[in-house]
């Protein structure tokens, strides 16, 4: 078994969350997989309900029509994506070693991503690339797809170890 010995090596991974209105604390980060083979972003149910994104996470009580989206996992099976419009992606940093935030925020001349439609699902791919083989992969994540990374210019360091940085243009 193969389980994400090469794919690993390939994999960077950030802290995302959405992006906090004026007066509201920033949400919880999660781990978000950059993916430049994935047109569209996805978040899994946990990191959706870290996210506040589904409808028992944030006390919604709107009755307007459940848009979904049809797609193939990795593993080629069908499946369905309840989308959730209007979400903002940024990054946190580490965490704050000060105590006063739970993690370092963006520098100041950083723009969150524009607004787009997220799938809300748990794709085969978390388990596959962030599971360990043997049981499905039920921690927060997120599949962060073209339809963010195309918004600015990005740079992937490359070399040996899992540490690597990647550049991302502030806005």
């Amino acid at each position: 078994n193969n389980h994400g010995t090469n794919t690993q090596k390939l994999l960077y991974g950030i802290r995302v969350t959405t992006s906090s209105s004026p007066g509201r604390q920033q949400q919880q980060p999660i781990l978000g997989i950059l993916d430049s083979g994935s047109t569209f972003s996805a978040v899994n149910l946990a990191g959706a309900e870290l996210l506040r994104l589904t409808s028992k996470s944030n006390n919604n009580t709107n009755d307007s029509p459940t848009q979904i989206m049809k797609a193939v996992g990795v593993d080629g099976q069908p499946l369905t994506l309840e989308m959730k419009s209007g979400i903002e992606f940024t990054f946190a940093g580490k965490p704050d070693p000060t105590g006063l935030q739970f993690f370092v925020p963006p520098p100041n001349n950083w723009k969150p991503w524009n607004e787009v439609s997220v799938g809300v699902g748990d794709l085969p791919v978390f388990s596959q690339v962030l599971g360990d083989g043997k049981r499905p992969f039920l921690g927060p994540a997120a599949l962060i797809g073209l339809d963010v990374l195309s918004q600015r210019r990005i740079i992937f360091e490359t070399g040996n170890g899992r540490k690597r940085r990647v550049f991302i243009e502030p806005s």
